[in-house]
């Protein structure tokens, strides 16, 4: 398969991965991210994995208590933030002040200290990379099947919620399990709109890595029927109820890119859900192959 192309994306994984190594973090420690689905979530999720430690997903509509439990149980030290208004719902609890170290705002600047805006956190980990050009690498060999890759936090029936733990071999084998049976190839694009705190859109990002496709990222709701239309792919992952609310409001764009999709292929609708907020962007992981060994699903070649 030809190298993919993430454009001025491409290394930003590597250089978000030392980033978080520069600041001293470990083998499994937790980095959570407060965020709708958009192209910075995924990048950000590949370099906590490329690192070694463990993604914590937080709904970005997280209300303050459950948001200040689920930072607090899962002792994640580091917050990817979307915006301020997520930083607050630390900044309100004095022992998340102390448990969580650092911030990235994905939107928004910081101190330089504790919260860095996004473009300044990928520079500090570009001059990490330079400085200690095997950092990430070492990261990597540390990281089995068994490392803890992700905590997923789930209502359940009753209480506060439960914490999940997925290793690398879970995400590794969902993805080498769907591409085995062909209901996607490499050559297929996906519109991925569903909401990446959400198992089932981990599982996406899971598959993609194993088959290689693309996928046009935008979690916007307001703006999936119109970005179908643009992107027309053959494939749209969504919950079935969700996909009669959008149609009612916009059969005739619906129809469009019913129309257009069959021109370059199928429009295949059904499934969960998903969600991303950098509209109509290809995201493609650079280390996306069929190999599949315990990381290479997570390993910066």
């Amino acid at each position: 398969m030809d190298e993919p192309h993430l454009g001025p994306n491409r290394h930003h994984p590597d250089k978000f991965a030392a980033g978080l190594l520069s600041l001293g973090l470990q083998l499994e420690d937790r980095v959570a991210i407060a965020s709708g689905t958009r192209l910075e979530w995924i990048l950000a999720d590949y370099a906590i994995n490329l690192a070694g430690l463990a993604t914590t997903t937080v709904y970005p509509n997280t209300a303050a208590d459950e948001f200040a439990h689920i930072i607090g149980h899962s002792a994640s030290k580091v917050l990817i933030a979307e915006s301020a208004a997520q930083l607050a719902k630390i900044d309100s609890v004095p022992e998340l002040v102390d448990q969580v170290r650092h911030v990235v705002l994905i939107e928004g600047s910081g101190d330089g200290e504790r919260v860095f805006g996004w473009d300044e956190f990928l520079a500090r980990g570009a001059a990490h990379l330079k400085e200690n050009p095997e950092v990430v690498r070492e990261a990597i060999a540390r990281t089995t099947r068994d490392t803890l890759a992700t905590l997923i936090y789930t209502s359940g029936t009753t209480g506060v919620p439960k914490g999940v733990e997925l290793t690398h071999r879970n995400w590794v084998y969902t993805g080498f399990v769907v591409d085995q049976m062909r209901i996607i190839t490499e050559d297929d694009l996906q519109y991925l709109w569903l909401p990446l705190s959400h198992v089932f859109g981990k599982v996406l990002l899971a598959c993609q890595v194993a088959i290689g496709f693309s996928s046009a990222v935008d979690g916007r709701l307001d703006k999936i029927v119109p970005g179908l239309g643009k992107s027309t792919p053959p494939s749209c992952v969504g919950r079935r109820e969700s996909m009669r609310r959008f149609a009612p409001r916009s059969s005739r764009e619906m129809l469009k890119v019913s129309k257009a999709s069959s021109r370059s292929g199928r429009l295949r609708l059904g499934g969960t859900a998903m969600s991303t907020a950098s509209p109509g962007v290809p995201c493609q992981p650079p280390w996306a192959s069929n190999t599949k060994s315990p990381t290479a699903w997570c390993s910066a070649s």
